[in-house]
């Protein structure tokens, strides 16, 4: 006959197992609850796509009720063999860094954080093809050179709406910088260095799109900075002249510093070697009359 210890030790692990078998069973009802009430989402509706530029398309698409992300997916293939995708929050995307003259497809889906679209359903398949809206700036020239700093200009381009100039040389970082006008000074650069420098018409960023390049690039030409940290003044001229002195105006280098002076140089021929002299006075203004000349 067992004593009541010996009956409570043979029941008690019995008991463990059940409580355990219980709570598994529980567990796998409740994730086959969760997959019941899981829906697929319909396909986006009223899908545009439009050229930006040399490199980029706008899609846009009408909201998928549910819908918290999309997946934007593009190739070169109607088929969408090897496409690239993108995740957004709202339904619109710009895709960019695409190749001038190429046709691409688009379609879109709803889609997780993560870009999956596992049983949701895509969108008819939309086409463009970039292209360049403006050529390639001419004349690109430099105005005046400092050692980390170039002053350039090119003919404007009729209706441009912006340019971007661009400046790369071995080893260093290549530099970036956009303007209105067909005129820049570009900074940033390394002293006594040899720069491959072009422009291109760049639509500047608005609202719902990043600047975006507009056409080709210009003729690159090669200029090598200074090892002066400032350039030479520019729009160096002539104001007025007399018998024995001459007036002379120039716009002051970008990082001219308070303190600075300018030193005037003159001579009796184009080398600065006949008769060279340093005139007595300096300024810190942007003009100056030499006096006692012959």
């Amino acid at each position: 006959m067992l004593t009541p210890q010996n009956t409570m030790r043979k029941h008690r692990p019995a008991t463990r197992v059940l409580t355990l078998f219980v709570a598994a069973v529980l567990t796998v009802a409740a994730a086959l609850g969760a997959a019941s009430t899981s829906q697929a989402l319909s396909a986006p509706t009223n899908v545009t796509a439009t050229v930006q530029g040399s490199s980029a398309v706008q899609v846009t698409w009408t909201a998928v009720s549910g819908a918290t992300n999309y997946a934007v997916q593009y190739s070169k293939s109607s088929s969408f063999s090897s496409p690239t995708s993108v995740v957004v929050a709202s339904p619109e995307a710009v895709v960019t860094g695409l190749t001038v003259n190429t046709t691409y497809y688009f379609r879109v889906a709803a889609s997780t954080a993560a870009g999956s679209t596992t049983g949701n359903s895509w969108s008819s398949s939309k086409s463009a093809k970039p292209v360049y809206t403006y050529a390639a700036p001419t004349g690109l020239a430099v105005d005046n050179m400092g050692g980390t700093s170039i002053e350039l200009h090119w003919n404007a381009i009729s209706g441009a709406p912006g340019y971007r100039v661009r400046a790369y040389s071995s080893g260093n970082p290549t530099v970036y910088q956009s303007t209105n006008t067909n005129a820049i000074v570009l900074t940033g650069l390394k002293k006594s260095t040899n720069y491959y420098i072009s422009v291109y018409v760049e639509q500047p960023a608005t609202g719902s799109l990043p600047a975006l390049q507009q056409g080709p690039k210009s003729s690159e030409i090669q200029q090598t900075t200074s090892s002066y940290e400032l350039a030479a003044p520019s729009d160096f001229a002539v104001a007025s002249q007399a018998p024995t002195s001459v007036g002379l105006t120039w716009t002051a280098p970008t990082g001219m510093q308070p303190g600075y002076v300018y030193q005037i140089q003159y001579a009796l021929d184009t080398a600065m070697s006949s008769g060279m002299k340093y005139y007595s006075q300096t300024t810190s203004g942007t003009s100056i009359t030499v006096n006692g000349l012959s």
